[in-house]
């Protein structure tokens, strides 16, 4: 059911569907809980339908979609343990909204 219009919610009716904000409940808590890092900004729907952005203060971001969001967080600490690593201040952001296949920029260095 689609409560709002061209992104403006109304007072009383449903802006955000529960199983998107029980996803982004979950992804901070991952976050915290498994990288120490704090997340900075949320934003939805961003990058495509059910896409939920998050940026994170180290200044990257990660897009999820928000019906497999624990799945992708699995695959997104895997890339930055063992192929991101030390280089996460460099890193713009990744992609996982694609089941498994992750694709991720580093900032352009100039």
């Amino acid at each position: 059911m689609k409560d709002y219009e061209n992104g403006i919610a109304e007072i009383g009716k449903q802006a955000v569907r529960p199983e998107i904000l029980t996803a982004i409940s979950r992804i901070d808590d991952l976050f915290r809980e498994n990288l120490n890092i704090e997340i900075s900004e949320i934003k939805l729907n961003s990058r495509g339908k059910n896409s939920i952005e998050i940026a994170v203060k180290n200044g990257w971001s990660a897009i999820f979609n928000s019906e497999d969001a624990e799945m992708a967080f699995l695959a997104m600490r895997t890339i930055l343990e063992k192929e991101i690593k030390e280089k996460q201040n460099k890193l713009e952001y990744i992609d996982l909204r694609f089941g498994t296949k992750v694709y991720y920029k580093f900032k352009n260095s100039e």
